[in-house]
Parts: structure tokens; sequence; C-alpha cells
């Protein structure tokens, strides 16, 4: 069975229904309400300084496919958001895509700010186990 069956439903590998796909009941919905279906997800992907996480999915509902986006700030409950259904998975994938690189736009003065911020207070501590070490005493505790 094809990667395209598997993602449209039709079973698993071995010829019998995904379990995994068939136990998750619906946690998401389309703006007209129904339900979507989470078909895969990638890994997560992390900001580079710490603060965000977050990873794209892919789902299905009667309207079609969505691409999702969900977002984690120091590892807690994420934010979703899915696109409007699509024709194909290609589409979707694409659309999942391209709202990770609209999130990574928008949060880019955010996480240069939060990446000064982690450099200013390295640089500083840095100083102080100078300073320490100078006198004679130790940094560690």
């Amino acid at each position: 069975m094809g990667f395209l069956d598997w993602m449209k439903g039709r079973g698993s590998a071995r010829g019998s229904p995904d379990p995994e796909n068939e136990s998750m009941p619906a946690r998401h919905e389309t703006r007209k309400g129904n339900a979507i279906c989470i078909r895969s997800s990638s890994e997560w992907i992390s900001d580079g300084v710490g603060v965000y996480e977050w990873r794209h999915h892919i789902g299905n509902s009667v309207e079609g496919y969505h691409g999702g986006l969900e977002v984690s700030r120091h590892g807690g409950e994420g934010s979703w958001s899915w696109s409007n259904a699509r024709p194909s998975l290609q589409a979707a994938e694409n659309a999942a895509l391209r709202m990770g690189e609209r999130w990574n736009l928008e949060m880019g003065p955010e996480m240069e700010r939060i990446a000064n911020i982690q450099q200013g207070y390295s640089e500083s501590r840095n100083r102080r186990e100078g300073t320490a070490k100078e006198r004679g005493r130790s940094w560690e505790r």
C-alpha cells in the first residue's frame, strides 16, 4: 500500500485499518464545523532560542484536505490553526509549510529580541565568572 492510500485512510501497510488514526477522535474543526482528522504530523521544530516549537499537520475533513500548524511555547499546550480545504494532500502540505513560514516571519523580531536578551545574559554571566576567578573565588556553587 502506498503513502497516499495511508493518508486517505485506506488502512495500514498490512491491509488492516490503521488503529492509530481510527481510535483518535477528531479534536479540530473547520470553520464550517466539520471535524478534521489528523493524518500525519511532522517532528517538532525548535526556534533556535528555546522558546517556541512548532510542527506541521495534514488532516482531512468532508470538505477536503487541510494543512495545519501547531505552535507551543516552552513545551506547553499548543495553539492550532488550519488552512481552508484543499483538493489534494500536496496542496494541504504546501499550505501547512506556508503557514509555518508566515509564522516565522511574524515572529522574527520577537525571536531576535529573545536572542539578544539571552546573549546579554550570557555575556554578563561570563564577566561575573571571570571576575570571580580573578579574585580567587569559586564560581561553582
